[in-house]
């Protein structure tokens, strides 16, 4: 069975094991960043953020991230859409925004105008372009030497509009 849902505490293993299995395809890998795998997922949570996660048969096969800027949470990030192998360069990341959009009244997210995210993959940033993201910023080497990381802000209404249509 494939559903997508908002994380709870007892997702909690099941995030850091899916981490490890993906971990390897981040430069630096997560495991090597402060904290390591269990500070990124601890990052997102002291921020009062939450996971929306992709499940399969119970195991789950991509997530994202997401935490206010804001304490009235008018600006939201996204941080790290991560998925395994077989669900890359899929319409996930648009079906996961989507399921986020239609559960965020319930998540306290009834304030929210404008979503912000960052990728370094230039065909995940023409999908942010195609779903009404601006990119704001473009800065070279950030985090990594000879990285390009690509800045972007939308619009949430707009958006809305673009992602539930797909």
């Amino acid at each position: 069975m494939r559903q997508f849902k908002i994380f709870e505490l007892k997702d909690y293993q099941k995030i850091l094991e899916f981490y490890k299995t993906i971990d390897q395809e981040y430069y630096p890998k997560l495991s090597e960043r402060s904290g390591g795998l269990e500070g990124h997922i601890q990052n997102i949570i002291n921020r009062n953020g939450n996971f929306v996660l992709f499940e399969v048969n119970n195991n789950i096969e991509g997530l994202v991230g997401f935490f206010p800027i804001d304490k009235d949470r008018r600006v939201v990030q996204f941080t790290l859409f991560s998925f395994s192998k077989q669900y890359r360069n899929s319409f996930l990341p648009y079906r996961m925004v989507k399921y986020l959009i239609e559960s965020r009244n319930s998540l306290g997210y009834v304030n929210t105008e404008k979503l912000i995210a960052r990728t370094w993959y230039e065909d995940s940033a023409n999908k942010l372009e195609r779903v009404g993201f601006n990119k704001v910023g473009v800065v070279d080497g950030d985090i990594i030497p000879n990285r390009t990381s690509y800045y972007f802000e939308g619009n949430l209404n707009l958006i809305i509009e673009n992602v539930l249509r797909k």
